[in-house]
């Protein structure tokens, strides 16, 4: 049933902000002044409805505005109504610009997280104005994040907390009155209750500081792509840079080899056609006398050499180089030898019988092989006989015994 634009004391109902079954809560104007206001109404049923009830409910209402606590919002005022043929119970409360806990956690999750020394200032005062309600024998029974205002000041550097939506904790009171075991339970629930608002507030600066996390992993990641980004450019400049090193390299040995190359050819050139020099013609012939003396001392040497070769191979046949090297077929014959060896074998000293024969075998002699091996090795000659450094003659099939 929705109560917009009814009137409501000095009030009108312009706006529903939230409704359960028996409770509501509006956003009234005032009629002559304009003024707007937050009015919580609640319908009485049959048993709540009752004067004794309406008075013990007036004096809870009338306590809690008494004590003017700061961390409760503050009640304007409060009375009885009666819309639609329906009684109601209404409280007329400020009407503040920020929202609940539960809409603070959602819009600054990702924007302006708690911090933990908010989370535990919040969680300080809620305790605190709930302690204030059970102190007036009245249990709360709807603790949750919607149930505070959190307000930001600007003479606070802390949010402010304010408890709200206390007049189903009046109603509730009401009913389990006579009740004392259900009354301390109630008390037990609200205890309960804001310890899970805690783990909510710890959750979500868990949460904040993983979000943190994350950002910084990021920031990392970016700042090390953006070095690698930063080497792999100064790795290509280095690779730019040495190539650059090596055609100049290039060029400068091409330059170099074409330098040698002219010059060479005009040593050449000047060798062809030699310049006689200013002195006349003796010069000219005493370098032709310098190359025809050079000439016949190294016809001379060949001469001598060739000379010491013939006399080689007409005294010992085939020579074998003193300086060089050459190869041999070398065989290596393993004498036998037989070894024998003497025994002395002891015969049948007793008679034998005919029906009885008695006989043994003993080796005469023993013979022995050592199998030959295949002889490896280098055979060194040494020559200090022969003149002209030419080695001696070894003939084929020569057999050495030792």
């Amino acid at each position: 049933m929705s109560l917009i634009n009814k009137q409501v004391g000095s009030y009108r109902l312009e706006r529903k902000l939230r409704a359960s079954r028996d409770y509501k809560v509006y956003q009234a104007v005032h009629i002559r002044s304009s003024e707007k206001r937050i009015i919580q109404l609640a319908k009485l049923d049959d048993r709540l409805n009752k004067k004794q009830s309406r008075t013990r409910i007036g004096k809870y209402v009338e306590s809690i505005r008494a004590i003017n606590f700061p961390h409760i919002i503050p009640i304007l005022k409060y009375d009885f109504a009666k819309i639609k043929g329906k009684n109601y119970l209404y409280i007329i409360t400020p009407c503040f610009k920020s929202g609940s806990l539960k809409e603070r956690l959602q819009i600054g999750e990702k924007t302006n997280p708690l911090s933990q020394q908010d989370a535990d200032s919040i969680m300080h005062q809620a305790r605190e104005a709930v302690e204030v309600f059970h102190k007036l024998g009245i249990a709360h029974l709807n603790i949750k994040l919607s149930s505070f205002i959190i307000e930001t000041t600007e003479n606070s550097s802390r949010p402010r907390v304010l408890l709200n939506d206390f007049l189903l904790a009046v109603l509730n009171t009401e009913r389990i009155r006579k009740d004392e075991v259900r009354r301390k339970e109630a008390i037990t629930e609200d205890q309960n209750a804001l310890k899970e608002m805690e783990k909510l507030l710890q959750l979500q600066r868990k949460l904040r500081e993983l979000e943190e996390e994350k950002e910084r992993i990021s920031s990392e990641l970016q700042e090390q792509r953006e070095e690698e980004r930063r080497r792999l450019v100064l790795a290509e400049e280095e690779k730019e840079r040495i190539v650059r090193d090596l055609q100049a390299q290039k060029e400068s040995d091409t330059k170099l080899l074409a330098e040698a190359t002219l010059a060479t050819s005009s040593a050449r050139g000047a060798d062809a056609t030699p310049i006689a020099p200013s002195g006349g013609g003796t010069s000219r012939w005493t370098g032709r006398w310098f190359w025809a003396l050079g000439g016949l001392l190294l016809l001379s040497l060949l001469l001598a050499g060739t000379i010491c070769l013939l006399a080689g191979l007409f005294f010992f046949g085939k020579p074998a180089w003193a300086f060089g090297s050459s190869s041999a077929k070398v065989t290596m014959m393993q004498a036998a030898y037989e070894l024998t060896d003497n025994y002395i074998f002891t015969g049948v000293t007793h008679s034998i019988s005919q029906a009885k024969t008695q006989s043994i075998t003993v080796p005469a002699t023993n013979l022995v092989l050592i199998p030959g091996k295949s002889a490896t090795g280098t055979l060194t000659f040494h020559n200090t006989q022969n003149p002209c450094t030419v080695a001696r003659v070894i003939p084929t099939g020569t057999v050495f015994t030792d």
